[in-house]
């Protein structure tokens, strides 16, 4: 018997994805690769399917995995991260392959900034394109009710079957009991028929109990899922951390830094304007002391440049290394990393002053020039 709100799909219930749906190597593996063999081989036959990934090493496609933590630990932030690497096919952090496709963001929590994340996702990546690929819910969708899920099947049929479907977060989208083993059970049979059917991965975002030891709910999640991930985060570090995964090696932790990206001014709902900025994360490779001293003088310098600007000034290397009493070589490996990541430009002008004609190099903010 099952609980109120929590009724079993029956086999036919995602049968509405037509099989002349759009091409997918991941969805004929996950879902078809069985088709018209018998149910059991024998061992000198078997050689099993191979892993196909959705991003290297961390969320295998037609799988369905968790990533959790305590609040505030940027546990959706990493999601997201990793889930527009998928829908712009570049690797995630620079290192790990992803199988480029659509997205899906099951949003129960914090819809409202998502598009000043994808915002600052693509100005940290230099690329645009204004989140096409990614489809968002409207609301918080119950993803263990029979009609919801034929819903999404529907929905895929048409517009093609996802990469990867980010659920944040489970209680947000979970009408059932989470400390109930048959209602988190009857959830990840739901998410799981989904992934086979598209060949998507599904990242379920959970929270941690208060003491931030373990997640929250029923301990049947962690048996269940294919995969489990950590978020641990201290002060602007942000550690991912697996805990399990179920068909490979269990991949060795990244450490990424929680850094401001500046998206320029915007409108207020009175009509005024005031400066917009978004949270990205970056991979560190070297010392993260180091990436981090370097990221406090680049802010010192872009908030001079700032001042400059809206003074009227004419700002060179030089006299930004004046004005912070820094030397012109920090200001320079500085200004190289800004325009390097998009996030200063640069103009030469003539220099009427100098007697070779070199031409001067005055910086500006990015986000302002591109705003004009």
């Amino acid at each position: 018997s099952h609980a109120a709100g929590t009724p079993s799909l029956a086999s036919e219930d995602f049968d509405v994805v037509p099989s002349d749906a759009p091409p997918d190597a991941a969805r004929r593996e996950v879902a078809a690769a069985r088709r018209g063999k018998p149910i059991l081989v024998s061992a000198q036959d078997y050689t099993g399917d191979p892993i196909l990934w959705t991003v290297e090493h961390w969320a295998e496609a037609g799988a369905v995995g968790v990533v959790w933590g305590e609040p505030g630990a940027c546990k959706t932030f990493l999601c997201i991260d990793m889930a527009l690497s998928v829908a712009y096919g570049r690797p995630w952090q620079g290192r790990y392959r992803v199988r480029q496709g659509p997205v899906w963001i099951v949003a129960g929590e914090g819809s409202r900034g998502l598009r000043r994340r994808i915002a600052a996702w693509e100005a940290e990546n230099r690329v645009s394109g204004g989140g096409a690929g990614i489809y968002i819910s409207r609301s918080a969708l119950a993803l263990n009710n029979h009609d919801i899920a034929r819903e999404l099947a529907a929905f895929a049929a048409v517009s093609g079957p996802p990469s990867l479907i980010v659920v944040d977060t489970l209680s947000r989208n979970f009408n059932g009991d989470e400390n109930s083993q048959q209602d988190v059970r009857n959830l990840i049979d739901v998410l799981a028929k989904l992934a086979a059917q598209c060949g998507a991965c599904v990242m379920i975002v959970h929270h941690a109990r208060k003491d931030g030891a373990v997640y929250r709910g029923s301990t049947v999640i962690k048996g269940n899922v294919d995969f489990q991930h950590r978020v641990v985060r201290e002060d602007r570090r942000v550690v991912l951390q697996c805990e399990k995964m179920k068909d490979a090696e269990d991949p060795h932790p990244v450490t990424l830094l929680l850094s401001s990206v500046d998206l320029g001014e915007e409108r207020d709902q009175w009509g005024g304007t005031r400066r917009a900025s978004s949270l990205v994360l970056r991979r560190v490779d070297e010392g993260f002391e180091q990436v981090e001293q370097a990221e406090r003088i680049e802010e010192r310098v872009l908030e001079a440049l700032r001042r400059m600007v809206d003074a009227g000034e004419e700002p060179t290397s030089a006299v930004l290394a004046r004005a912070l009493r820094m030397r012109d070589g920090e200001v320079n490996k500085a200004l190289h990393r800004l325009e390097a990541n998009g996030r200063v430009c640069v103009e030469a002008r003539k220099n009427e002053s100098s007697r070779r004609g070199r031409p001067r190099k005055l910086y500006f903010l990015a986000a302002a020039r591109n705003s004009e």
